[in-house]
């Protein structure tokens, strides 16, 4: 029989947060978002991806008013559920092969990782430049940086410009109580509530794991946690 980790096939960063021999490090850290990767305004880090005119640290994700629903006042388009090619291979759990669609805490993240709309594309402006702001065009302008495949989830190395393709990522928005109904009595992964002392976030009644169950991009985790650097983005 293959062996547990072998047969799931997660992707590395579920395993490492799950596992019963990891330690979690994604979600924990220091809350200095204006230091991450995810600060896209002119104050961002130097080492940032992108850099832009606006002055507003927040204003890439919310809005106080006319945000999308799905998230805390979302200023971002969110894609839709079903439009991603998800994670499948021979070997994956019956417990997330049944997945066809991406639940709404994963949305927000691929609203800007899917690959498909630029970092300045949002619901409302700041009054950056009010010409563009009262018309079509877009109040934030990209001075710095370009993207890359790498904070393009849905990219893959065959095309790393690709929109949607999370085949050769992990699977997302799987219910971990299924996990463990099917596999938690061959030892190997936490119980939820082990694995909820470690820092893992689930949602929804059946513990789901989305993406925020491993990342919260509020984290400095540079400063927290500077071995995991390549789970920054």
């Amino acid at each position: 029989m293959k062996s547990l980790t072998s047969k799931l096939v997660w992707g590395l960063t579920v395993l490492l947060l799950l596992s019963a021999t990891s330690v979690a490090f994604a979600v924990r850290g220091t809350a200095k978002v204006s230091n991450t990767v995810h600060n896209l305004s002119v104050s961002g880090p130097g080492w940032s991806l992108y850099r832009t005119n606006e002055t507003e640290i927040c204003i890439f994700c919310h809005t106080p008013h006319g945000g999308d629903n799905t998230g805390p006042l979302w200023n971002r388009n969110v894609p839709g559920a079903a439009s991603f090619t998800l994670y499948d291979s021979s070997t994956i759990s019956a417990a997330v092969a049944g997945v066809t669609t991406i639940n709404p805490e994963s949305l927000l993240c691929l609203a800007c990782h899917d690959g498909g709309l630029s970092v300045n594309h949002l619901l409302n402006y700041s009054t950056v430049d009010p010409i563009l702001n009262a018309g079509t065009g877009s109040a934030i302008t990209t001075i710095v940086g370009t993207p890359g495949a790498n904070p393009r989830i849905g990219g893959n190395p065959a095309s790393p410009a690709a929109i949607g393709q999370l085949g050769d990522d992990h699977p997302i928005s799987f219910s971990y109580d299924a996990v463990l109904t099917e596999y938690g009595g061959k030892g190997g992964l936490h119980t939820v509530a082990a694995a909820e002392t470690t820092g893992v976030q689930f949602f929804g009644g059946t513990n789901r794991v989305e993406c925020s169950s491993c990342h919260d991009p509020h984290v400095d985790y540079e400063v927290s946690s500077p071995d995991y650097f390549p789970f920054l983005i």
